[in-house]
């Protein structure tokens, strides 16, 4: 009785600055001979923007380490490092938006500004993760709310000291959205900032509700920029006969010069389809060059 087969992808040839040709091996025909096809995307469209800014009360919020008690309706948050728990700080951001990076995006640029109230508090040693949530909730007055929420395994350290009051702009977020745009479709984001003991440092920063009117005129703000991947574009099944070892292909046209493309091979037979293969990356010329060599008589 056959099996699914699988495919082994294998370098692109014959580049041009419209068409190239991919190719594949079968690494294991489950018993039966297959068909092949290829499917290929850009891998960068333009770049988006997006600047957010937290838009309601319980948007921010903050947790004394050592009780678990939380403020998100406070004027302010506290990320403060400490060596005693009783005054460690550790703080939330939460941003929502119909418009996040969709899954699969690639992040360029991502940053946190906050407002730091005043220069006698404007040293900082915390690390800056994102929930590890699709759709992570608002703060609420639920002891330990942010410290008992999931973390990205990536983080950013942000260490400095005498920052002075007004904007600041936090470190590259870049690796930890990215953990975050690599799994889920998200609706909205939490920036968690988790303090330090090995020092003390108090780092207080204006919340959302730090004035009456209008609101929001102090709170934490998140920018981000990405390129998104296009559609995938399928080819035909090549109707062959192939084997174990048999390496197969598909010559693909009407692609855009100088652009990076992304390709996967995938087979069936009598068991079934494959699934898609790993993936591999050419870029079409700038300009045309024949991929045969040209001779004069």
């Amino acid at each position: 009785m056959a099996e699914i087969p699988s495919a082994l992808i294998q370098d692109a040839t014959l580049v041009t600055n419209n068409s190239a040709r991919s190719n594949a091996l079968v690494s294991d025909d489950g018993g039966a001979a297959c068909e092949g096809r290829f499917r290929y995307r850009t891998t960068g469209g333009g770049t988006s923007t997006l600047n957010l800014q937290v838009a309601a009360s319980l948007d921010d919020s903050y947790q004394r380490e050592s009780t678990g008690a939380v403020s998100p309706t406070s004027i302010y948050v506290w990320l403060d490092a400490n060596s005693s728990s009783a005054s460690r700080y550790h703080g939330g951001f939460r941003f929502e938006s119909a418009s996040l990076p969709p899954k699969g995006s690639t992040i360029t640029v991502a940053y946190l500004e906050v407002y730091v109230w005043s220069a006698s508090y404007a040293d900082v040693k915390v690390d800056l993760h994102f929930e590890k949530a699709a759709a992570p909730a608002a703060f609420s007055t639920t002891a330990y709310d942010i410290t008992g929420r999931s973390r990205t395994t990536e983080k950013v350290l942000w260490d400095a000291t005498a920052l002075g009051a007004g904007w600041k702009q936090s470190p590259s977020l870049v690796t930890p959205l990215q953990e975050i745009v690599d799994a889920y479709d998200a609706t909205a984001l939490v920036v968690i900032g988790k303090p330090y003991s090995d020092v003390n440092r108090y780092f207080d920063l204006r919340s959302y509700d730090h004035t009456t009117a209008p609101k929001n005129t102090w709170g934490a703000k998140l920018h981000i920029e990405w390129t998104s991947a296009g559609d995938w574009v399928e080819t035909a099944w090549d109707a062959g006969s192939h084997e174990t070892d048999d390496p197969f292909y598909a010559d693909i046209s009407g692609l855009d010069a100088d652009t990076e493309y992304e390709f996967q091979a995938q087979l069936k037979n009598d068991a079934g389809e494959s699934v898609w293969s790993t993936s591999e990356f050419f870029t079409t010329l700038a300009t045309f060059t024949s991929p045969f060599p040209c001779f004069r008589r």
